[in-house]
């Protein structure tokens, strides 16, 4: 993390994409369900319960919303009672 510019004390986060390393890499509709079954390893060795939980709803959302279709997912949750804000693209479930 670090300034935008040196006389600005907002910062910017950057965020780097890897090929994922998915738990169980072809789930059942029912196992795409958990979160725990069809996430990135590595996700789930780094991730918060809290944060965990917000990307369960989040996928529970998708799959009410489009059944077996294809639609993307975005949201944005403020967290902790903070000035952050997280956007979260879950891909095409």
């Amino acid at each position: 993390m670090g300034s935008v510019t040196v006389t600005s004390k907002k910062q910017i986060r950057a965020y780097f994409v890897s090929k994922c390393d998915f738990v169980n890499p072809n789930p059942s509709l029912e196992e795409m369900r958990d979160i725990r079954i069809c996430s990135d390893k590595t996700f789930l060795e780094k991730v918060t319960e809290h944060t965990l939980a917000i990307y369960q709803a989040v996928v529970d959302a998708v799959l009410q919303r489009s059944g077996t279709k294809h639609f993307p997912r975005i949201s944005h949750f403020l967290f902790h009672s903070t000035f952050l804000r997280f956007v979260s693209w879950v891909g095409w479930c």
